[in-house]
């Protein structure tokens, strides 16, 4: 076992933990608000007469916070309920699906960066890497498509503030 195996356990434990702590419908509304207050930033921010940045910054806050509190109220009912166990018992799942996806990406950094020199000492590490490969594979040609055309608005959108920043004509 190598460092970097160490490194998942400990991102995968903590995670699984907190999940158990703060619950599936509580895990699910704080990343629902991230996704879709990213998506509405991108999507929105350049319509928007104030600066490109604050625009994006403040419309991406402003979702994820007010999901965040509409998935702490529900939690707090579910709680109220039998279901709490379940809710706990999901979130740890989840807790478990977000440590492999955050691992995955960990990998991919580490394997560009030491071009996978670190790698074969692992034990761990392959088997997500592996993993994430496949689940890549899985998804729908329209994810893609949407990556693609999100790429290019957060690229206009950075050479935009970058000129902005630097006085420069577009």
């Amino acid at each position: 076992m190598c460092w970097v195996d160490i490194v998942i356990l400990i991102i995968i434990i903590s995670l699984v933990i907190q999940g158990l702590v703060v619950g599936f419908v509580r895990s699910i509304f704080d990343i629902g608000g991230i996704l879709f207050g990213i998506f509405l930033a991108i999507e929105y921010a350049e319509n928007l007469n104030m600066a490109k940045y604050v625009a994006f910054l403040l419309i991406f806050l402003g979702t994820a916070i007010i999901a965040s509190i509409l998935g702490r109220i529900i939690s707090k009912l579910i709680h109220l309920t039998p279901l709490g166990i379940i809710d706990r018992l999901m979130g740890g799942a989840l807790g478990f699906i977000k440590g492999i996806f955050f691992c995955f990406v960990f990998i991919i950094i580490l394997f560009l960066w030491d071009k996978g020199k670190v790698m074969e000492k692992c034990e761990i590490a392959p088997l997500i890497l592996n993993s994430g490969i496949s689940v890549c594979q899985l998804l729908p040609e329209k994810w893609y498509k949407w990556l693609k055309k999100t790429t290019k608005k957060q690229e206009k959108l950075r050479a935009q503030i970058y000129y902005e920043y630097h006085n420069l004509p577009l």
